[in-house]
C-alpha cells in the first residue's frame, strides 16, 4: 500500500512574487505490505513404474511484511543541467512453516489418482521429509533485514530535443527462503538466500538530432551484483543460490520517418556477462555467463501507411533476433537455449477517423521453430524440459473506438 507525496517550489523575486520557474521538485512516500502466502503442492515421480511411483508434497506457509520510506529531489542547477537525486530505506520481515517430503503410494495400479484435483490425497509411507518450522528451525526461519537503495543522475539538455545522462544506482532485492520441492534432506541454513545488491552506472544520450525524420537514443552500462540471486533447478523445484556478478553492455534504438508514411526503426544491444563460483550439473564450480543474457540482441520494424478512397492503409514488417543463452547459472550444454530469427508481417485498413479498424497478419511467416526456454531436472533421472514458440499462425482482428 504505497502513498506518495510530490511537492513543488518556484522561484520568486526580491519581491516576493512568484516568476513561474520551477527549481526544485520532490516526491515522498511510504510503503507498507503485509502478505501471506499459502502453497500446497504434490508432484507425482514415475507415476507408470507401479510400485516405484512416488510422489513429492510440499505445504508452505509464509508470512512477509514490508516497510520503507523514500524521497526523490530534482534541482535545476541551470537552465540546462538539473541534479536528481534518490533514496530508499526498506525493511522486509519474513517467517515460514514448511513440511516437504518423497512419499510412496498406496496402490500400486493406480498411484496417487486424483491428484490434479486434490492435493490432499492419501499417500503411502514417508521416504524422506524436510520440516522447516519453529518447532525444529531454531530460530533460521524467521528474519528482519534492513535495507536501502540510492541513486544520483545529471540531466544536460544541450538543445531542444537533446538529453545527455549519467547515473549512479545501488539497488536491492530482498533475501528469503527456498521452499516447495526443495531436496529432502537440506539442511536449515541452505533455506535462507541473502539480499541482493546492486550498484548500476549508465550514460546516455536521446536526441532528435535528425529533426522531423526521426530521433536516436544510445545508453551504455555498467552492472556490478554483489549475491546475484541465481535460480536454478534441484530436483523438481526451483532454488535461489547467491553468485557474484557483473555485466556491461550497450543499448541503441533509432526512429526514422524519411518520406511522409514510412517508418523505420531499429534496436539492438550488445551485452557481456560473467557470474561468478557457479556450479554446473557435474558440481564444477567455474565463471560463468550469466543465465538468460544473450550477448547480443536485434528487433526492427518498416511501415508504410497510406491514403485510398478515404481510408487509412497501412504495411508492416516486423522481426527480431537473438543469440543463444544459457538457461541455468550453470551454463549446462543442455540447458543452453539456441539463437534464432522470426519475421513478422500485417495489413490493417481504417477509415479517416480511425473509429473503425481491421488487420490480417501472419505471425512467424516463415514457419520458424525455435525454443524460448530449456529447464533441467538433474536430480530426476537427467530429464529436462522446455518451450517451443508458436509456429506460423494468422491473425484477424476488428476493433472499434468509441
Amino acid at each position: 500500500m504505497p502513498v506518495f507525496f510530490k511537492f513543488r517550489f518556484l522561484v520568486a523575486d526580491g519581491c516576493g512574487h512568484l516568476v513561474g520557474k520551477l527549481l526544485f521538485r520532490l516526491t515522498a512516500g511510504v510503503y507498507y505490505l503485509n502478505q501471506l502466502q499459502k502453497q500446497n503442492i504434490i508432484a507425482p515421480l514415475f507415476q507408470f513404474a507401479g510400485a516405484g511411483s512416488v510422489a513429492l508434497r510440499a505445504n508452505v506457509r509464509q508470512r512477509s511484511k514490508g516497510y520503507a520510506v523514500f524521497a526523490n529531489a530534482e534541482y535545476d542547477l541551470n537552465d540546462k543541467l538539473t541534479a536528481i537525486a534518490g533514496i530508499r530505506w526498506s525493511r522486509d520481515e519474513k517467517s515460514i512453516q514448511q513440511t516437504n517430503g518423497m512419499y510412496g503410494n498406496l496402490d500400486p495400479l493406480e498411484p496417487f489418482k486424483g491428484y490434479e484435483r486434490d492435493y490432499k490425497i492419501p499417500v503411502g509411507a514417508t521416504l524422506g521429509e524436510n520440516e522447516f518450522t519453529d518447532a525444529t528451525a531454531g530460530g533460521l526461519n524467521k528474519f528482519g533485514k534492513n535495507l536501502w537503495s540510492a541513486k544520483f543522475e545529471l540531466d544536460y539538455k544541450p538543445s531542444e530535443g537533446t538529453l545527455i545522462y549519467a547515473s549512479v544506482n545501488r539497488g536491492v532485492k530482498a533475501p528469503g527462503y527456498n521452499n516447495g520441492l526443495v531436496s529432502i534432506g537440506l539442511p536449515f541454513s541452505e533455506y535462507y538466500f541473502k539480499p541482493e545488491r546492486l550498484m548500476a552506472y549508465e550514460v546516455g544520450l536521446k536526441s532528435n538530432i535528425f529533426g522531423r525524420m526521426g530521433n536516436i537514443s544510445v545508453s551504455s552500462f555498467y552492472y556490478d551484483y554483489k549475491d546475484y540471486h541465481a535460480i536454478s533447478f534441484i530436483g523438481v523445484g526451483s532454488f535461489i543460490t547467491n553468485n557474484d556478478a557483473k555485466l556491461y553492455g550497450l543499448e541503441a534504438d533509432i526512429s526514422l520517418k524519411p518520406v511522409r508514411g514510412l517508418t523505420i526503426q531499429v534496436n539492438g544491444g550488445l551485452l557481456h556477462s560473467k557470474l561468478y563460483d557457479a556450479a554446473n550439473a557435474a558440481q564444477i564450480v567455474d565463471d560463468r555467463e550469466m543465465p538468460i543474457a544473450p550477448s547480443w540482441t536485434i528487433s526492427g520494424l518498416v511501415r508504410y501507411d497510406f491514403d485510398v478512397d478515404g481510408k487509412r492503409v497501412g504495411f508492416q514488417l516486423d522481426g527480431r533476433a537473438r543469440d543463444a543463452f544459457f538457461n541455468n547459472p550453470g551454463n549446462d550444454t543442455a540447458a543452453k537455449v539456441p539463437s534464432y530469427g522470426i519475421l513478422n508481417g500485417n495489413l490493417d485498413i481504417s477509415d479517416s477517423d480511425g473509429k473503425y479498424k481491421f488487420s490480417i497478419g501472419v505471425k512467424n511467416i516463415f514457419d520458424k521453430r525455435y525454443k524460448t526456454s530449456i529447464f533441467l531436472l538433474n536430480g530426476v533421472a537427467g530429464y529436462r524440459y522446455g518451450f517451443y514458440a508458436p509456429p506460423r499462425w494468422v491473425t484477424a482482428e476488428f476493433s472499434v473506438n468509441f
